[in-house]
């Protein structure tokens, strides 16, 4: 499941085909652009990634009614839709329940990010309306990536494995009622009582999956990991 999928509203997906071009308008960045890997992690902005958002960029070009000049790329996070609606299934129609690969790419017009779906040379702005979301919600589309990298950090040690062996197989946002982070029984005795933002991590090595619940700044294996 991915991040954020019950706040964005679904209805109509707006595509275009893939840009075959190359001009000045093509590859405009943000400082920080990357790209965002299934396992969670992030690294630079690949040349792939920066030609499937000049794929959306052109759709939100259109969209907006903007030169392409004025649209930045944020990043590119790749994700694995689950069916042939790529996260945009419209009323009463019917889509194949088949994993298609494609991306979310997140793109900045001044101030305002807009996020696209992408399938197959294909980009849609998935929303109700024309608007962009504000800058601090599409961040938390994000904010799991390091504390993913910090999940899978902990579960490589405890199980003396590589890292390249741990996937982030899902993330959820998530709001704790205290500091113990859901965990209340490996929870110590100082436990703040105010409601704690983070995420639920799912990660998987072999067969086995093991959770992590977290708030912004740590990571905590619940229920506690043991090797049998």
């Amino acid at each position: 499941m991915a991040l954020r999928s019950t706040v964005l509203i679904h209805t109509i997906l707006l595509t275009a085909a893939p840009a075959l071009h190359a001009g000045p308008d093509s590859g405009q960045t943000a400082s920080n652009a990357r790209s965002v890997l299934a396992d969670g992690t992030t690294t630079s902005l690949t040349d792939a990634d920066r030609n499937i958002a000049d794929i959306g960029r052109e759709v939100l070009a259109d969209i907006l009614d903007v030169p392409m000049s004025s649209i930045d790329i944020d990043s590119v996070r790749a994700v694995n839709w689950p069916d042939t609606s790529i996260g945009c299934p419209q009323p009463d129609r019917a889509y194949a329940q088949v994993i298609v690969p494609g991306h979310k790419i997140t793109l900045r017009v001044a101030d305002a990010l807009y996020v696209l779906n992408e399938a197959n040379g294909q980009a849609g702005l998935c929303r109700n309306r024309k608007g962009a979301q504000p800058a601090t919600a599409v961040a938390e589309d994000f904010g799991w990536t390091r504390l993913a990298a910090l999940a899978r950090s902990d579960l490589a040690e405890r199980l003396s494995i590589d890292e390249t062996h741990v996937l982030v197989r899902n993330a959820g946002i998530k709001r704790w009622p205290s500091s113990a982070l859901g965990c209340d029984e490996i929870a110590g005795d100082e436990v703040d009582t105010n409601p704690v933002d983070g995420y639920v991590l799912t990660l998987r090595h072999g067969s086995r999956d093991y959770t992590y619940h977290t708030s912004k700044t740590e990571v905590l294996a619940c229920p506690p990991i043991t090797l049998d």
